[in-house]
């Protein structure tokens, strides 16, 4: 099953760089307490930050399919926006890592 909750969690230097902690976490969270086991899930998910009518959101896009969901952030995190981050999980551990980061061969 991709992204296990018991599996080694990572950032990218950059994503640790460029995004607060709280950030970080709410993706973990939103994988953990809204996707898993509710949809089926690929080893690479797409979230974009966004501001959408004064309320900041987070897209959650799985890449290859029509699925597409927005999550309204309780608190507003500052950071660029909009902001593409992705999340990879290759079966022993899973990293959020920037789309520029992600390398497909």
């Amino acid at each position: 099953m991709p992204f296990d909750p018991l599996q080694e969690r990572y950032a990218s230097v950059k994503v640790m760089q460029q995004l607060p902690e709280e950030l970080i976490h709410l993706i973990w969270e939103t994988i953990d307490d809204q996707l898993v086991g509710l949809v089926p899930l690929e080893n690479l998910l797409t979230f974009t930050l966004f501001l959408n009518n004064q309320t900041q959101k987070l897209k959650f896009v799985q890449p290859g399919t029509d699925l597409e969901v927005d999550f309204d952030l309780k608190k507003p995190i500052l950071v660029n926006q909009p902001t593409t981050i992705v999340a990879y999980d290759a079966d022993d551990h899973q990293t959020l890592l920037f789309e520029d980061e992600l390398k497909i061969p």
